[in-house]
């Protein structure tokens, strides 16, 4: 899944905790991004090593997904 636009970033982070009642992931480049409901924070699982990352606001969320996207 590639984001082109930060707005549709902003848009898919914002969806997410909306519906923090359900499990929504996107996995991207081989990360898995989910919103913790109980810790109400973003999570992105790195699929190769487990490393797991937490982020408090979309801001700091959409710049890790911005990263994630350039090395690939």
């Amino acid at each position: 899944m590639s984001f082109t636009k930060n707005n549709e970033t902003t848009k898919m982070l914002e969806n997410l905790i909306f519906y923090k009642d359900v499990q929504i992931s996107h996995t991207i480049n081989g990360y898995t991004l989910t919103y913790s409901k109980d810790l109400k924070c973003f999570q992105i699982r790195c699929n190769e090593t487990g490393e797991l990352a937490h982020y408090s606001d979309v801001k700091s969320c959409e710049l890790a997904i911005s990263k994630i996207q350039a090395t690939q």
